[in-house]
């Protein structure tokens, strides 16, 4: 699971099932996982020997603390990366993290 946080750049590093050119047009495809909802942000990628960087450009209205998002690296049609992520308060230790123990009025967990 990769994990954006708050005020930080919003920089994903994968590895991919192919690597793709700098030429590709790459399409990534966001979905909130709470509400189902689908997302198609602009981003940007770079390519580092085996990894792939995206540095999505802005921050999407929707992303609240908590919230998990199912994401999907298309080059064309050809799906080349499915992955998980999470959105997180800036100093979040996320190796001791329990979901949901973070604030925020739209979630209440017991």
């Amino acid at each position: 699971m990769k994990v954006l946080f708050f005020n930080d750049t919003l920089d994903i590093y994968l590895i991919p099932s192919e690597i793709p050119l700098i030429s590709d047009i790459l399409t990534l495809e966001l979905r909130n996982e709470v509400t189902n909802d689908l997302f198609y942000p602009n981003f940007t990628f770079t390519l580092t020997d085996l990894n792939v960087k995206i540095t999505l450009l802005e921050h999407l209205a929707d992303f609240k603390m908590n919230n998990k998002y199912s994401f999907v690296l298309k080059n064309g049609v050809k799906i080349i990366y499915i992955g998980k992520m999470i959105c997180l308060e800036n100093g979040t230790n996320i190796q001791t993290y329990e979901y949901g123990s973070q604030t925020n009025g739209r979630f209440q967990y017991t």
